[in-house]
């Protein structure tokens, strides 16, 4: 096999992998069920997230941040950011003479950006470390890139979102992360208990989105340094399954 037919090849393996993609998406996008949709982009989000780890045995959530901070691109970096609202009501007790949610304002939603351009994460973080309330580890845990993750788990065990909900099933074109404001009950012995809290959402539209440019940046990479990915593995081992080929039309063997 020529250096020709070898480059041949990879382009055309790599136009496979994104039309197979781009018949992937188009399937999704035909789903009715939302819920459904959302599960579907999550799993091959997953998938290719696990390929570029090498199917490593590491803890899912690790991989799956590993891989989404690299590929997402700079306007995702917002998910490293610790989200101060969800942070608050942990340590309401703590804090609810200290630091208030009034930033968010008076509608019934707020855009995260408004929670990190107020600095209001470092301001409840600063805060929380002098009083002590939180480890550091605890702190970082109410990251967007683990509330995201959060959700995922959310949608795939309980088959349940936020956005998903009667009151707020709006456009699945909408792709801004969100708060809203929601209002939970209880009733106990005859007795009734409500609070209205802002709760943070990931909207379906946000969730493709970041598929479509995790993916195409993973692509690209690859593309760009004709490498081929790594796809080959068998489920119960980290070796690749194919290490020598022949030419199909010499039958010379060709280490790879």
């Amino acid at each position: 096999m020529s250096e020709v037919d070898v480059a041949e090849s990879f382009d055309d393996n790599h136009i496979e992998i994104r039309q197979w993609l781009e018949k992937k998406i188009a399937t999704i996008d035909a789903i009715e069920d939302t819920y459904l949709q959302m599960l579907c982009i999550f799993s091959l989000l997953e998938a290719i997230a696990f390929e570029y780890n090498r199917y490593e045995t590491d803890n899912s959530f690790n991989l799956f941040k590993k891989f989404v901070l690299k590929y997402a691109g700079e306007a995702n970096r917002i998910l490293l950011s610790v989200d101060p609202v969800s942070l608050f009501y942990e340590c309401e007790d703590v804090l609810k003479f200290e630091f208030n949610l009034d930033f968010l304002g008076v509608t019934d939603s707020a855009s995260w950006q408004t929670a990190i351009e107020h600095g209001r994460s470092e301001e409840i973080i600063e805060i929380i470390k002098k009083k002590g309330c939180l480890k550091d580890s605890q702190i970082y845990d109410h990251t967007f890139i683990r509330m995201l993750y959060r959700q995922r788990n959310k949608l795939v065990h309980e088959h349940f979102s936020l956005s998903m909900s009667p009151r707020f099933n709006g456009s699945k074109s909408y792709d801004t992360p969100h708060y809203m404001k929601v209002t939970y009950g209880d009733i106990r012995n005859d007795e009734i208990s409500v609070k209205e809290i802002w709760q943070f959402d990931f909207p379906f539209g946000y969730i493709r989105q970041l598929f479509i440019t995790c993916i195409d940046n993973y692509l690209k990479e690859y593309e760009n340094n004709r490498v081929q990915r790594y796809q080959l593995y068998p489920w119960c081992d980290r070796k690749m399954i194919f290490e020598n080929y022949t030419d199909l039309n010499s039958n010379s063997p060709i280490h790879t």
